[in-house]
């Protein structure tokens, strides 16, 4: 980088980060003191030139999920963000953050209710609604379907100009920082067609509080998938006040350091915040940096990387 991120001048509080985060820290231009302003809890304003609408997607095993699309800039340079609530959540816990990255950051942001919760609770040929009490490993095994519906949907509006889903980021809190990276590991190991890429394009994740075992679900073989965890690169936040979720961040982050080596220091960084929350409410605590370095890590490893990830057009030759 030829200079510094600027960090908006508002509270403070100390943010202690471990090891390679702090190098990581000092490339971003983010000092290990810094100030933030978070983005408020209360649902922002609408503004005049941008909006949202709600869409409706539909995942490969009959799954009609629930969205929101938050319209960037809609350039071919513009960077995609899918965000992913924590389990037992919806997309509304998101919005507020959604509203930020669109109108103040100008990304493009799609927010769905995962399957069995909010509004996405039918699944075709299916006469009882989903139940997230009465989902289990199996169930939840199959998520990853619903990020995967919801990269499809931003990779239409990639054909159309609007969007790079090369520059693809994903958000996930909780249950849905597992279910993020998971994905990403699906989305990058899948086969191609002879003329046509099929995956690969998810480049950055940010973890909110990631869990190691959820319900039987776990992320142990996909931390041992060095080759593609060296792809992407991971800003992975949690709270120290909770022992065991620390720990399983603390495990994440190894494992991306180790894939990652000699350029760890520019792509893999841990902010541990001395605190009890943890998830969303890390990203909305006004008092904690959370949202700065979300901002200068998107621009950090997305937005100024544009030209590592040109625009292409994707349509597939099966159409």
């Amino acid at each position: 980088m030829n200079e510094q991120l600027a960090i908006p001048q508002r509270g403070q509080r100390r943010w202690p980060v471990a090891g390679v985060g702090l190098l990581v820290a000092i490339a971003l231009g983010v000092p290990p003191q810094v100030t933030a302003q978070a983005p408020p809890r209360k649902p922002a304003a609408k503004s005049e030139e941008k909006s949202s609408e709600d869409v409706t997607l539909t995942t490969k095993d009959g799954v009609i999920l629930h969205a929101t699309y938050y319209p960037g800039p809609e350039k071919k340079n513009t960077v995609p963000l899918i965000l992913l609530h924590d389990f037992g959540g919806t997309r509304t816990d998101l919005h507020t953050l959604a509203v930020w990255l669109q109108q103040t950051l100008n990304h493009t942001v799609l927010v769905p209710d995962l399957r069995g919760h909010g509004t996405s609770d039918r699944q075709q040929g299916v006469d009882a609604p989903l139940d997230i009490d009465k989902m289990a490993r199996p169930a939840l095994e199959k998520m990853w379907q619903d990020v995967e519906a919801a990269k499809t949907y931003l990779l239409h509006r990639h054909n159309e100009g609007k969007l790079n889903i090369e520059q693809l980021g994903v958000l996930g809190t909780g249950y849905g920082a597992m279910l993020a990276l998971k994905w990403a590991i699906k989305d990058w190991t899948v086969a191609d067609l002879p003329t046509y890429k099929m995956g690969r394009d998810v480049k950055a994740l940010i973890l909110v509080s990631p869990m190691h075992t959820f319900k039987g679900v776990s992320i142990a073989n996909e931390l041992k998938i060095r080759n593609v965890l060296a792809q992407v690169s991971v800003l992975t936040v949690v709270g120290q006040q909770d022992t065991r979720l620390y720990g399983d961040a603390k495990r994440v982050i190894k494992a991306f350091e180790q894939a990652h080596r000699d350029d760890a220091e520019k792509t893999v960084i841990f902010l541990e915040a001395d605190s009890p929350r943890q998830g969303i409410d890390l990203i909305y605590d006004r008092d904690l940096p959370t949202a700065a370095y979300i901002r200068d890590f998107i621009q950090y490893r997305l937005v100024q990387r544009e030209a590592e990830f040109p625009w292409v057009d994707r349509t597939s030759p099966l159409k």
